[in-house]
């Protein structure tokens, strides 16, 4: 998700219509936190998970 923050980054926004340019530090803040997967909300899956 971190190449999506930097992809986001890299915008030519000031080419953008004034209700995009204000859509982008949004989309930023959003991609650049780690994605995660959960049971129910209590178990994260992950491979270190799996192995326990």
């Amino acid at each position: 998700s971190m190449s999506v923050s930097e992809a986001y980054y890299d915008i030519a926004w000031y080419n953008l219509p004034v209700n995009c340019q204000k859509f982008i530090p949004l989309c930023i803040a959003g991609s650049s936190k780690p994605m995660k997967q959960t049971a129910w909300g209590v178990f994260d899956y992950s491979m270190t998970n799996f192995a326990a």
